[in-house]
C-alpha cells in the first residue's frame, strides 16, 4: 500500500490524439481532472474495447504521475512535519494525512497554498528518529540491529527533499493545464 499523485493530460480536451475523435464524441472531465470519452452516451474507460481509438501519447492519460511513497515513508514524512504542522496545513491534512488515500485531489487554489508551502519546505531540517538511549542508538547506527526502524535525520532528508521535489513538479504542471492534482 502506498500513496500515488497524478495529474492528468488536456489531450481529450485539446483533442490531440493518435485518431481524430468522432462528430458525435464529446468529453468529460472528472472533477479530479481525469478526461474521458463519451460517444452514444457511454463513458468509454480503460476497460473498454475502444478505448484504444481515443489513445493519446500518455499512459493512463497521466501527465504527470509519482509514487510520492509506501505507507512507512508517509508517516516518517507525516511524523517529520507533525512539530510544525502550522506552518503546512496542505500537505499534512491534504496531501500525507494518510499513507493510502485515494480517490481525492488538490483544487488549483489548494495547489497555490500548496506552493507556498512548498517553498517554505526548502530550508526544512528532519530531526529523523533514532533512539536516545546510547547503546540502542549505537546498535542501529552501527548494525542496524533493533526492535524497530529508525530513520537518521541526514536518511529522513532525503526522503523530505525527494518528496518536495514530486509535489513540486505535481504542482507546477496543475497549474499549467489547469488541473487538479489527484491521488
Amino acid at each position: 500500500m502506498g500513496l500515488d499523485a497524478q495529474v492528468y493530460c488536456d489531450c481529450l480536451e485539446k483533442r490531440v490524439l493518435r485518431n481524430p475523435l468522432p462528430e458525435d464524441a464529446t468529453v468529460k472531465v472528472y472533477e479530479d481532472g481525469y478526461p474521458v470519452v463519451v460517444l452514444n452516451g457511454e463513458e468509454i474507460h480503460e476497460d473498454h474495447p475502444d478505448w484504444s481509438d481515443f489513445a493519446c501519447v500518455h499512459a493512463r492519460r497521466e501527465l504527470v504521475a509519482h509514487r510520492i511513497g509506501n505507507i512507512s515513508l508517509v508517516g516518517l514524512l507525516r511524523a517529520e512535519l507533525r512539530p510544525t504542522a502550522e506552518r503546512f496545513p496542505i500537505i499534512t491534512s491534504k496531501v500525507i494525512y494518510n499513507g493510502c488515500h485515494a480517490g481525492d485531489w488538490l483544487r488549483l487554489e489548494e495547489i497555490r497554498l500548496l506552493q507556498k508551502e512548498l517553498e517554505q519546505l526548502a530550508d526544512f531540517k528532519c530531526a529523523g528518529n533514532l533512539p536516545t538511549n546510547p547503546i540502542a542508538r549505537w546498535m542501529w547506527t552501527r548494525f542496524r540491529v533493533g526492535r524497530y526502524h529508525y530513520t537518521s535525520a541526514t536518511e529522513a532528508d532525503v526522503c523530505m527533499k525527494e518528496f518536495r521535489a514530486q509535489m513540486h513538479e505535481l504542482a507546477e504542471t496543475a497549474l499549467k493545464v489547469g488541473k487538479p492534482i489527484s491521488f
